[in-house]
């Protein structure tokens, strides 16, 4: 079912959901069409994310400071890479980014039958909340 849904919500609260319920044990009971489900929205789900974390990364090299190789100017810290901004193009980047996350794709995604999800050792409200768009 094609369903819009904001950047933001796909990789922040949908993916996440996904991922750790994929690594969920489920009852024998739980139809293997439930598994391929979950299997299938997942890589709809990377696509569309593959879309926005290109999209941002293209942001940031284009308002980072370049250094004398027109580079963008990376620092490391605690092992994190994190791209240096001029005062003014990190006013800019906040507000594309949050554009990029309000930014609505369509995508294809299936429902998920609540019902399998009972006794599922590990589910959590949490893991819920970040797909109850996708539970029917």
């Amino acid at each position: 079912m094609a369903m819009k849904i904001t950047y933001g919500v796909l990789v922040n609260d949908i993916n996440p959901s996904l991922l750790e319920i994929s690594k969920l044990g489920f009852p024998v009971k739980v139809p293997i069409a439930h598994h391929l489900i979950i299997a299938e929205n997942l890589i709809e789900i990377e696509k569309a994310a593959k879309i926005f974390w290109d999209t941002r990364t293209k942001i940031l090299k284009e308002l980072s400071i370049k250094d004398e190789n027109g580079e963008p100017k990376v620092s490391i810290i605690n092992e994190a890479s994190s791209y240096k901004f001029s005062d003014e193009n990190l006013i800019i980047w906040n507000v594309k980014f949050r554009e990029l996350e309000n930014e609505e794709v369509e995508i294809n995604l299936k429902k998920l039958d609540k019902i399998n999800f009972e006794g599922v050792e590990g589910i959590t409200p949490a893991i819920l909340k970040g797909i109850y768009r996708l539970l029917q």
